[in-house]
């Protein structure tokens, strides 16, 4: 499921998808990184039941990959601000704080396991590893 939002979070709701796991994740990617909390919160919520569900699938692991704006640089430059404004702009989305994305994992009923960083000159992406309690 993909929570839509159709200009404003009050209007969020929910859409089934179907077909070949890889293409839906490819589309579910990117509209998970940007949305408003509570609609994240929901669609991992949503794909940790999914896995849940099928006893043969259980959910271990889970590893976000998205940009993370540190939470110390809150008056140092970082890469992730300016993208930050630019999707804050472009689509009411927003980058977030290693703090936001574990307020997130845990309300989603997960645990926080660590964070890796790709420190490269280019990439400004890191990879967020969480799992079950």
């Amino acid at each position: 499921m993909v929570c839509k939002q159709e200009r404003c979070h009050s209007n969020m709701r929910m859409e089934n998808l179907s077909g070949n796991i890889t293409k839906i994740i490819r589309y579910v990617a990117p509209i998970l990184q940007k949305q408003w909390p509570e609609c994240l919160v929901l669609s991992l919520k949503t794909i940790i039941d999914a896995y849940d569900f099928n006893p043969y699938k259980k959910m271990v692991e889970l590893l976000i990959i998205d940009s993370v704006i540190p939470d110390y640089s809150r008056n140092r430059p970082h890469a992730g601000k300016l993208l930050d404004i630019n999707i804050l702009a472009m689509t009411t989305g927003q980058e977030r704080t290693l703090s936001e994305f574990k307020t997130i994992i845990e309300r989603a009923g997960l645990k926080f396991n660590r964070l890796i960083e790709t420190e490269t000159e280019t990439e400004i992406s890191s990879i967020i590893e969480c799992g079950r309690y």
